[in-house]
């Protein structure tokens, strides 16, 4: 990761920087943002038996695909 993020697991919020690394339970609400508005790279890691996307529940979106 580079620059910093901000990351919502079950509504507990923490800030990270780079290197920083976060773990996000099976069924764990989360959300990932970028706190200072400049560049922000980070790598997602799945690990597991499935690797769709078709399980996604989205709660909230600022983007518009809230219940697509």
């Amino acid at each position: 990761m580079s620059g910093s993020a901000r990351v919502t697991l079950d509504g507990v919020t923490s800030d990270l920087s780079a290197g920083d690394a976060v773990d996000i339970p099976v069924g764990t609400d989360h959300r990932i943002e970028n706190p200072e508005g400049g560049p922000m790279v980070f790598v997602e890691v799945q690990h597991g038996d499935y690797f769709g996307e078709d399980d996604i529940v989205r709660l909230e979106d600022d983007y518009g695909r809230t219940g697509a």
